[in-house]
């Protein structure tokens, strides 16, 4: 019986391995899911022109300096039966986002070794 009961990640919480996939050497380990996804929060006129790979970026190093993560259980119906957990960031340092950027992710690979996330919405933060 597998403990993921069909879904990507495991019933915990596992920030941990959010922040060993944003340290990953390997582009696969922390991206966005998929081109489309990066396609739209690049044109989304709200980031004041930040392209996916500069957020992308800015996630991984406030990860990596040890900023905040919130893990969140997933209880939207589109996305429950994917996943238990989304993990949300809200990067406070990036200049014209006086409430900061908030970036969606979810741990698309559990494998302590070789975790991995998918980037999924990013856009500012609405509010605190």
């Amino acid at each position: 019986m597998s403990i993921h009961s069909g879904r990507i990640d495991p019933p915990v919480c596992r920030e941990d391995l959010v922040r060993k996939a944003a340290g990953s050497k390997f582009e696969s380990d922390f991206d966005w899911i998929d081109d489309k996804t990066a396609i739209r929060v690049t044109g989304d006129p709200r980031n004041r022109g930040l392209t996916a790979t500069e957020i992308k970026e800015c996630a991984r190093e406030w990860i990596l300096d040890g900023g905040k993560i919130k893990c969140v259980p997933e209880e939207r119906q589109l996305y429950k039966e994917r996943r238990h957990y989304r993990y949300d960031i809200v990067i406070e340092n990036i200049a014209g986002f006086p409430r900061g950027f908030y970036v969606e992710m979810e741990l698309c690979n559990t494998d302590e070794k070789d975790p991995a996330v998918n980037l999924l919405n990013a856009h500012p933060q609405q509010r605190y």
